[in-house]
């Protein structure tokens, strides 16, 4: 007996069925309406987020460079988010831009950082 996978009102082939669920990926727009309409709040959610996250590093970037007397033409600030708990390091600005797949803390180990009084 063969079942028929439909999405969003589309009948779906097997083989693609198949694909879209090994390969963990589903379309937004193939999902139910009611599920499209909470992803796209989930999305406009985290966008809000991360324009205050992007303010705020900005903001405390500013304001901690001035009470750490850190040239920010010279340092950069990182922050770090782990289960809610605030993180910041200072490294050098040349070498800030990585893709490095460590903590933020691991990661900054091995960075040069400034005098910091």
């Amino acid at each position: 007996m063969t079942t028929k996978n439909t999405l969003n009102g589309k009948t779906i082939d097997e083989t693609t069925w198949k694909a879209m669920w090994k390969a963990g990926r589903l379309e937004a727009d193939a999902l139910p309406a009611k599920s499209r309409a909470a992803y796209k709040a989930y999305k406009d959610a985290y966008k809000v987020a991360q324009d205050a996250c992007d303010a705020f590093e900005k903001v405390a970037t500013e304001e901690l460079a001035i009470h750490a007397k850190v040239d920010t033409a010279k340092y950069k600030f990182l922050f770090g988010y782990n289960f809610g708990k605030l993180a910041v390091v200072i490294v050098d600005a040349v070498q800030a831009v990585t893709t490095g797949n460590g903590s933020l803390t691991q990661w900054a180990t091995f960075q040069t950082r400034p005098n910091v009084k």
